[in-house]
């Protein structure tokens, strides 16, 4: 068998009396010794193991003075192992920042990558970093610390003993000047977490309805930590869309409802709520600072629901935690009459009720500028038409969204006021008030 160029194998070395270890070379399994040496110093994927069945790290394994093959492997069998690079993006600080990964210079900050052990084992780290040479980052493996100087970009750690299960590698912000950490190296049998998206997935609590349920009203209250940042709460979610909160950093914190569709807008909106039919595609966030409280106006039509309903989203800060509550109901704002134009006089060539954003403006007003009024569509029956179609004459009922613009519209809306409906720029149906409604009420 000829032997890969460059290498020259030895026969096999005896046991000393002493206990010194010698090296062999392992040949291949009974079935693969056809395979010449190169090709199993390559380690062929269709035959990858050594003579007694242990995952092939090399052409080098110890040789003890019992005569057996040892449990450790030679420096340069463990060296054949290709490590993972993982990337600062993949990694965590900690504890919880304000700001980045990216930002590695806060003092008392962790840089800090998981993965999962499959075994017992042994785990060789390395990290990669800008710092300069000379400098000694400290890392840390479950209990144990090690420093390392950086010589050429990179600080090698050596070996840790590893656990079978979870694995946390932590290396000190403050000892490396930032952000100059670009990636850890690993060698070992561990798996680890390759994906950006460093966001906990969604955890959903759910109250038990029997299929085919009338569900006339519902109500949820939500309570979480201030804190952490960026942290969506839902009191109520639903598919593709959700009702909630976010803190998004230490003096903002917002209301959203949030409605999207798969990217087919104009097909798939009435299938995007199938559950319930449609819901409107409407996105109010409102902010308050500190302390505050902030009610957001927020629109859901639910075919349950014999008339329109507004979300009153109440959120306040007590306690170092953020208080959520919503409800439903609210009487229309005012009702108009309306004509929607046909596609030969500008209008909308897809039907009305298909992904329509339902913007007003006044006639009267040259600014340009649209409101966001939501139109409930009245059959002649006086029933709303929360799928559609809509018809191309008929009334509606209107609701101002958001509660800042409850004045302005109050000034403008008297009987015979004129507008249109917008989608963007473009007029798509004109109106005309016949009654005010709630909008007469000054708030409470």
């Amino acid at each position: 068998m000829r032997p890969a160029r460059g290498f020259t194998p030895r026969t096999k070395a005896k046991p000393t009396t002493s206990g010194t270890i010698a090296n062999e070379v392992v040949r291949p399994a009974r079935a693969s010794r056809r395979r010449s040496w190169s090709r199993f110093m390559r380690g062929a994927a269709d035959d990858n193991l050594v003579a007694d069945g242990s995952p092939y790290y090399g052409a080098f394994k110890c040789w003890s003075s019992t005569d057996r093959y040892s449990d450790h492997v030679l420096a340069l069998a463990f060296a054949l192992q290709s490590p993972i690079v993982l990337p600062i993006k993949v990694a965590y600080t900690e504890p919880l920042p304000v700001g980045s990964v990216r930002d590695q210079s806060e003092k008392r900050r962790d840089i800090v990558w998981y993965g999962e052990a499959r075994t017992d084992g042994r785990l060789a780290l390395s990290i990669r970093s800008k710092a300069g040479d000379g400098h000694r980052p400290t890392i840390q493996v479950g209990k144990m610390k090690r420093r390392a100087v950086i010589v050429n970009g990179v600080a090698s750690f050596g070996s840790f003993d590893v656990k079978k299960g979870p694995v946390r590698v932590a290396v000190s912000a403050d000892q490396v000047p930032g952000p100059t950490v670009e990636a850890l190296e690993a060698t070992g049998d561990v798996r680890w977490n390759t994906s950006e998206r460093l966001n906990a997935a969604s955890v959903h609590f759910r109250w038990p309805t029997e299929k085919g349920a009338d569900i006339r009203w519902f109500y949820n209250e939500a309570i979480m930590l201030t804190d952490p940042y960026w942290s969506y709460t839902a009191a109520c979610g639903f598919g593709r869309g959700y009702l909630g909160f976010q803190v998004n950093d230490p003096g903002r914190r917002c209301v959203i409802f949030s409605v999207w569709d798969a990217g087919n807008e104009v097909v798939d909106r009435m299938d995007a709520f199938a559950f319930s039919g449609r819901l409107i595609s409407v996105n109010d966030v409102l902010s308050w600072l500190g302390s505050g409280m902030s009610v957001a106006g927020i629109m859901a039509d639910f075919p349950e629901l014999t008339a329109s309903h507004i979300e009153a989203a109440h959120a306040y800060v007590a306690d170092h935690k953020t208080y959520y509550a919503e409800l439903f109901g609210r009487e229309a704002d005012f009702r108009v009459t309306y004509r929607l134009f046909t596609a030969e006089e500008g209008g909308r060539k897809t039907p009305a009720y298909q992904g329509i954003r339902w913007d007003i403006c006044y006639a009267e007003d040259t600014s340009a500028k649209t409101r966001m009024v939501y139109p409930e569509f009245i059959d002649p029956d006086g029933f709303p038409v929360p799928n559609g179609p809509f018809a191309p004459i008929g009334r509606a009922d209107m609701f101002v969204l958001s509660p800042d613009m409850l004045s302005f519209h109050r000034q403008l809306i008297h009987s015979g006021t004129r507008g249109y409906f917008m989608e963007g720029s473009t007029r798509v149906g004109v109106w005309e008030v016949a009654q005010v409604l709630g909008l007469r009420q000054e708030p409470q």
